[in-house]
């Protein structure tokens, strides 16, 4: 079975096929594609963002 790593990003912008996302302190643009991803709007523009632990290491967004 497959971990689920779940975080609350500010989208900067979206694209057709993906979003670019502040992550972290000091924030740094990061690209998430759309593929795999689970979205749910928090606010204007932060989302709650749900993918596996193999992507979220992909994209940078853990160690």
């Amino acid at each position: 079975m497959t971990d689920l790593r779940t975080f609350r990003l500010r989208i900067l912008e979206t694209h057709s096929r993906a979003v670019i996302a502040a992550v972290g302190c000091p924030a740094r643009p990061v690209i998430i594609p759309l593929a795999g991803v689970d979205f749910e709007p928090t606010g204007p523009d932060s989302y709650q963002v749900t993918m596996s632990e193999e992507l979220a290491k992909e994209y940078g967004l853990v160690a």
